[in-house]
């Protein structure tokens, strides 16, 4: 029978005894599980947030149509001395600024079927006033029919999650709950008619 210690000064390794069951110089087996659970984490930080993003953007086209059509507003009152499109033709105005047609009519949601619509305090209104333009709305979502969708607040459905999409003077969009389009400013001053501009 052999001994599981060998004798001093051999060049053979020394064998754990039984209850160790490994012998030295080999990975210990908790190692490699703490690598694999530590590559995993890594792949998944890394993937997580690609796959999210273009998840959540294949589900968002409503928010990019809004996104564009209050981008073309703005860069209409760039043309236009800071001013507004008119409300009878803002559609109009918002096409000859965009690549796209029919960006007013967004995606269905359920039973709804909204539209981009304007808000018809801010018709003809110069851009260039002291209040702060990310409260003001100049798009949001409605039920309206009409061609060229024409509405207030009184008018705004929440079709996305009870969300109603709002674009702003500023350009940015946003999904707010009824209690929250209350605090917006839907009918600012006009500074021409305030006697801000000359």
């Amino acid at each position: 029978m052999r001994s599981a210690v060998p004798p001093p000064g051999s060049n053979r390794r020394r064998f754990r005894t039984s209850a160790q069951g490994i012998r030295e110089g080999e990975p210990h087996p908790a190692w490699t599980v703490v690598a694999l659970l530590v590559f995993a984490i890594l792949i998944t930080a890394i993937l997580f947030p690609v796959f999210a993003s273009s998840k959540g953007s294949r589900r968002r086209p409503e928010v990019s149509q809004m996104k564009q059509l209050a981008m073309a507003l703005l860069i209409y009152a760039a043309d236009h001395d800071e001013h507004m499109p008119l409300a009878e033709n803002w559609l109009d105005a918002s096409a000859a600024y965009s690549k796209t047609a029919n960006l007013h009519k967004l995606p269905a949601e359920g039973d709804f079927w909204p539209r981009a619509t304007f808000n018809r305090h801010v018709s003809g209104i110069s851009i260039d006033w002291n209040a702060s333009v990310s409260t003001v709305p100049m798009l949001f979502t409605s039920a309206i029919r009409d061609p060229n969708p024409v509405g207030d607040e009184s008018n705004m459905i929440f079709p996305y999650h009870d969300n109603a999409l709002v674009g702003f003077m500023d350009g940015h969009v946003a999904g707010l709950r009824p209690t929250r389009t209350k605090e917006l400013i839907w009918s600012p001053p006009d500074p021409v008619d305030a006697g801000g501009d000359e």
